[in-house]
């Protein structure tokens, strides 16, 4: 069978963890090489890395005196992969009871083995869209990781998501007087969101990740879900992430979660960083991210995973459709 192999997964060692930079340069020679840049695979592939860094690929690179040449077979080499929609924080099962059943240091320790395995697959740099009620949990993990004391992806992190009162991520369905926590951190003004935002910038936030629409819901074959917050609001919440140095392309702006319409269309007129999720969108919203430059992160297949492992036939089914 043939392999693929991640340059991450070969030199991951060296560049994310608490080891010791290798002192000879490594030589990876392997049968192919996926030419990301040229849209080819090459063959054969090799890539040279030196300390942390690899410096040349493509079908042979030069070998330094001393260089320790690994030859890896009937593999394919190829660039680490990005996951721009990741939760590190949540694991496969009910998500709305693991939250309330760990604690934030065990949920901590379990993102941080999360990070380590998405490496191991050859992930090297992923975006995590909120810890889901662990604060900024996630800076410690990245912060970690950057300083080489465990193994991980190269993270931009959000800490806890924002949302209105009784929105998507609120404690909906539980018993009231037990005052069971929303996974999100309430904001429900245009001074509300910026309040928020300074905190978690301060917390060591590189972005925000915003609810905008949900809980949705299909009825009689129609896909509806109501929007969270306004133009006007998320236009001050996107001031603020521009104040902090985060327009479109600096990777500090505002992402919301919006599936759909009309709170999509609010959003994009705001001039949002990104629209995660993106089920179903108006012509006129496709049109007007693509003018502004607003990136469309889908998250389809995770929908057909909840689908296939649904814990009722009718929940499969709703999922399926």
């Amino acid at each position: 069978m043939k392999t693929l192999v991640c340059f991450a997964l070969v030199f991951g060692a060296f560049a994310c963890s608490a080891q010791t930079t290798p002192k000879s340069p490594i030589v990876l020679h392997a049968s192919r090489m996926l030419d990301v840049a040229n849209g080819k695979v090459v063959t054969p592939g090799e890539v040279l890395v030196e300390g942390e860094r690899i410096t040349a690929a493509g079908t042979s690179v030069s070998r330094p005196a001393g260089a320790e040449v690994i030859d890896l077979g009937d593999t394919t080499l190829m660039p680490g992969l990005i996951d721009a929609h990741t939760h590190l924080f949540l694991h496969p099962g009910a998500e709305d009871l693991q939250t309330v059943e760990e604690s934030v240091p065990e949920r901590t320790l379990i993102a941080a083995n999360a990070a380590r395995l998405d490496l191991l697959a050859g992930f090297t740099a992923e975006r995590d869209m909120g810890t889901e009620g662990a604060g900024c949990a996630d800076v410690a993990v990245r912060n970690a990781i950057n300083s080489g004391l465990i193994p991980g992806p190269r993270m931009r992190v959000s800490c806890n998501a924002v949302d209105i009162l009784g929105g998507h991520e609120d404690a909906i369905g539980y018993n009231p007087a037990q005052k069971v926590l929303s996974n999100a951190d309430y904001a429900d003004s245009a001074e509300d969101l910026i309040r928020v935002i300074r905190e978690q910038r301060k917390g060591g936030a590189d972005f925000t990740k915003i609810y905008q629409t949900g809980r949705d819901s299909l009825q009689n074959g129609h896909f509806t879900t109501p929007y969270q917050y306004t133009t006007e609001q998320l236009s001050a919440a996107v001031n603020e992430g521009m104040r902090t140095g985060g327009d479109n392309a600096s990777g500090r702006g505002i992402a919301v979660h919006a599936t759909a319409e009309p709170g999509t269309g609010f959003a994009v007129a705001a001039g949002v960083s990104s629209v995660d999720h993106a089920y179903q969108m108006s012509d006129a919203t496709m049109k007007m991210m693509r003018e502004k430059g607003i990136y469309a992160v889908p998250t389809f297949a995770i929908m057909e995973y909840f689908a296939d492992h649904a814990a009722t036939p009718e929940r499969a089914e709703r999922l399926k459709a």
